[in-house]
């Protein structure tokens, strides 16, 4: 029986460990993809759009900066364009999923079922001009943000175990927080740019979830 703490460090050290080998992998998206879900007795609808990313081991700061760009906070493009300006939504959003191989960049808004067509069409049309949201000001905007997230994220010592335990896994090893902060701080605007150039010109895929 495991009494004590010591006795479940020793337990654990007794376990022989291997290396596991992985196959890396990708999923090339060639075709643009749209599918329709029906929900009986919806009153709300929901448009969300997915288009490739880089993996975690791979420009991870650029792209956390570019979606926090995107759809983080109200200073955010989602935010502004679809819900300030035009009043199409009632929730929008954005969020890198980082994989260790392919990654994916999601945007999302909740809309009524009467909008939804012009909220599908807004967003193709903002993923397609993203590059011309890529400015100074947005960038900073986004920067500080992030940082500040993350910054608050950390005082909480579970959450730097956390990331500790991220970083150790995605090869990168546990102390790299702080050189993601650097590479935060320093990334540049044609950086950001040239990235959002690549997901206006890719593939994306399409759900929309609708009324029955």
């Amino acid at each position: 029986k495991l009494r004590s703490l010591e006795d479940i460090l020793s337990a654990l050290e007794s376990i022989e460990t291997a290396e596991s080998p992985q196959k890396p992998f990708t999923v090339a998206w060639r075709d643009m993809e749209r599918c329709v879900v029906k929900r009986k007795g919806s009153v709300q609808g929901v448009v969300a759009l997915a288009v490739p990313a880089a993996p975690v081991s791979c420009e991870y700061p650029a792209w956390k900066l570019l979606n926090t760009l995107i759809g983080e906070g109200t200073g955010s493009v989602l935010f502004q364009e679809v819900r300030e300006k035009r009043s199409l939504a009632y929730s929008t959003g954005s969020f890198y999923s980082a994989r260790f191989y392919a990654g994916r960049l999601f945007l999302y808004a909740c809309t009524s079922i009467e909008t939804l067509g012009k909220v599908a069409e807004l967003l193709c049309s903002l993923v397609k001009n993203l590059p011309d949201f890529v400015t100074e000001g947005a960038v900073a905007r986004a920067r500080n943000y992030l940082l500040g997230g993350y910054e608050l994220d950390i005082e909480a010592r579970s959450r730097r175990s956390w990331y500790s335990g991220f970083w150790e896994l995605c090869g990168m090893g546990y102390g790299w927080g702080e050189h993601f902060v650097a590479r935060v701080r320093n990334i540049s605007l044609p950086e950001i740019k040239a990235i959002a150039e690549r997901v206006a010109t890719g593939p994306y895929h399409m759900v929309v979830v609708e009324d029955a």
